[in-house]
């Protein structure tokens, strides 16, 4: 993708556009399916209602397909590790937060003014810069839970996300099981996060 490729930002008439979710922009940072792949998904290419996460013929194929993007990732950031740091452009981080009228470009909420990041949109690990023009604002939460991923991955992790959270509301035994879960696993991340406030603060 070419480094100046615009996400939000003003439309012609001087207005901010809408923020964006971009999880579910086709091809932002999509790894596309080749023909072999295409063959293995029970869904056509074509069909927008998956967009590039296309569902796999079996269960097992939906978990190999999960893991190849994570291992893909992974090989990009240490690809990315290799190369010289190229040199990052001084922000102006009142002109990335009017890009999206001070909204946060990943879930459309709004950003507290003196608390919130730059996020790449097209990851550096994945070939984007760090101009100006590839940069929206995002909370802190939005920004960390996007990571690098690509826009396959992201798009299977709100599909999945979704699914969970139906279950979850619902009355069922896995939902009841999966909100026990992740409660659990939330209650350690908030400690390890009050533990680590802690210490920085001491220092």
């Amino acid at each position: 993708m070419a480094s100046n490729h615009r996400v939000g930002g003003s439309s012609p008439s001087g207005r901010a556009r809408t923020p964006l979710n971009l999880f579910l922009v086709r091809g932002i940072t999509g790894v596309h399916c080749g023909p072999s792949q295409e063959s293995q998904m029970s869904t056509p290419a074509s069909d927008n209602c998956y967009g590039d996460a296309q569902l796999p013929s079996s269960p097992e194929g939906l978990v190999g397909r999960l893991r190849e993007l994570r291992k893909s990732r992974g090989q990009r950031n240490s690809k990315q590790r290799l190369e010289p740091k190229r040199p990052r452009a001084k922000l102006d981080r009142s002109t990335i937060l009017k890009m999206t009228a001070g909204r946060c470009h990943i879930c459309g909420g709004d950003i507290d003014p003196s608390s919130w990041e730059a996020d790449h949109v097209f990851p550096t690990s994945g070939g984007g810069s760090s101009d100006i023009g590839n940069y929206l604002p995002a909370h802190g939460l939005c920004n960390t839970a996007k990571l690098d991923q690509s826009g396959e991955e992201l798009q299977w992790v709100l599909k999945i996300g979704v699914w969970a959270k139906a279950q979850m509301e619902g009355k069922s035994e896995l939902g009841g099981r999966m909100v026990n879960v992740f409660w659990s696993q939330e209650q350690k991340r908030v400690r390890r996060q009050k533990a680590y406030r802690k210490t920085s603060a001491v220092v």
